[in-house]
């Protein structure tokens, strides 16, 4: 079946397939699964085991994109989940996160993590399309980026500061030395 459902796909579209085993799988029924399919798939395996174990133990044997969602609901299960480097992304829910606060501050935590997220669910939870919650995904991280510089900015400002006068003292003595190179002494030994 996910063979086909990708073959169905209109071939070129930046489309990511995500099959949801909604915590169906055991670890070893997962890697049986993958190893039936051909390789080069290209999808996203969404909610595969039941556990938070299982699915950190799956993603360590495999090279399949994994997406968490119903195990990662609150701001300490992400910063568990980025800690581990327990998936690829996540599917933010917010009927599961606890509004939109909490679902506002978990993507931001997604978006600083470089996690990619699935927006379907947050689109049909927020009644919007899906291209307004890519857009404003695409504002937040821009806005995020630009309070990143800013703050490193501005925290870097002395590490590399020009020091004016001393500095061109500092050179104009190297170009002097590098000019006038020091004349050889005698060794003590007479020879």
């Amino acid at each position: 079946m996910i063979s086909s459902a990708i073959d169905w796909g209109v071939s070129g579209a930046p489309e990511t397939f995500l099959v949801d085993a909604n915590g169906g799988m055991t670890v070893e029924t997962a890697l049986r699964m993958l190893r039936l399919l051909p390789a080069g798939l290209d999808f996203t395996l969404e909610a595969p085991c039941a556990t938070w174990r299982e699915c950190v133990a799956l993603r360590r044997r495999t090279d399949v994109a994994i997406f968490w969602d119903e195990l990662a609901t609150d701001e300490a299960s992400i910063a568990q989940l980025i800690a581990d480097d327990a998936a690829e992304g996540i599917g933010l829910k917010i009927s599961k996160t606890g509004g939109l606060t909490r679902g506002r501050r978990q993507r931001d935590m997604c978006i600083a993590a470089g996690l990619a997220m699935s927006v379907q669910e947050t689109a049909d939870g927020l009644a919007i399309p899906e291209a307004t919650v890519r857009t404003r995904l695409f504002r937040a991280r821009a806005l995020l980026r630009e309070a990143l510089a800013r703050d490193l900015d501005a925290a870097t400002v002395d590490v590399f500061g020009f020091a004016g006068e001393r500095c061109d003292r500092i050179v104009a003595g190297v170009l002097a030395a590098l000019s006038h190179p020091p004349s050889s002494t005698p060794s003590a030994g007479g020879t």
